[in-house]
């Protein structure tokens, strides 16, 4: 992520004014319960993305169209401005070429029955009670299971069906901005 936004901040035109030079170090992966990536309690689920366009606005950068087409600039948020409506109908995850997931209101769709590139080691599955799932894609409701231990891909079809259509419209059209 880090040498994604260099790259695309070099790209960017500068400011109109002459700011001094500010170099921002963004650590991804925090960790379980890091900022918001897995909080349960966040009203404002903040995706990696979004790093972009609200970094860009804080430095003054000027991102082109093609630039972070599917970022959005949460400084006002930050800021604590009241906004209308959600910005993005869902957020969409993607861990690998094949394996996406979404996330909509309290539910997580994964289209795979992992969301990992490779299998977690038995002793770690152990020392946190995890369980390898055995169904063709997986769903949880991260507000009564954020852990997201009980898979609930076989208990509500309809659900599947709901986010797989948002997943796949999403990623046809490119990005999840409104």
């Amino acid at each position: 992520m880090l040498s994604t936004a260099s790259t695309s901040f070099a790209a960017c035109s500068k400011a109109e004014n002459d700011s001094p030079n500010i170099v921002i170090i963004y650590a991804d992966d925090m960790g379980y319960g890091g900022l918001n990536c897995q909080n349960p309690n966040s009203k404002i689920p903040t995706p990696n993305l979004d790093i972009m366009a609200t970094l860009a606005s804080i430095t003054g950068a000027v991102l082109t169209e093609k630039m972070a087409p599917d970022s959005y600039n949460f400084l006002p948020v930050l800021k604590g401005e009241k906004y209308k409506s959600p910005i993005r109908e869902a957020t969409i995850h993607n861990t690998f070429e094949s394996k996406w997931g979404v996330r909509k209101g309290d539910w997580l769709y994964i289209n795979s029955s992992s969301g990992g590139h490779r299998e977690l080691p038995e002793s770690f599955k152990k020392l946190l009670g995890y369980t390898d799932f055995h169904t063709e894609g997986l769903l949880f409701n991260m507000k009564d299971d954020p852990e997201q231990r009980v898979n609930l891909y076989q208990k509500y079809p309809e659900k599947i069906i709901e986010m797989d259509k948002l997943l796949q419209e999403n990623r046809e059209k490119g990005y999840s901005i409104r």
